[in-house]
């Protein structure tokens, strides 16, 4: 599968949301990444994307599996 790095900048950030066909939320499973935020998923489903997320902390709630987008328990997960 092609994949476009685009690097973040402000100004670029809004457009990139726009050209993306999917959202990619990989998070490991630790302290840090369960505390945080979600921001990621809700830019990605605010812009009608669907997303693809690790299923840890916030991004469980975030994502309604299957119909707003996919929880990946592992890197398999992601693959499939």
């Amino acid at each position: 599968m092609p994949v476009e790095h685009i690097p973040w900048s402000l100004e670029e950030e809004a457009r990139a949301l726009v050209r993306g066909d999917i959202g990619i939320a990989p998070t490991p499973d630790d302290l840090w990444t369960r505390g945080k935020c979600g921001l990621k998923v809700v830019q990605t489903l605010a812009r009608g994307r669907p997303v693809v997320a690790s299923a840890v902390g916030v991004q469980r709630e975030q994502v309604v599996h299957g119909c707003t987008g996919f929880l990946a328990p592992d890197d398999t997960g992601f693959v499939e």
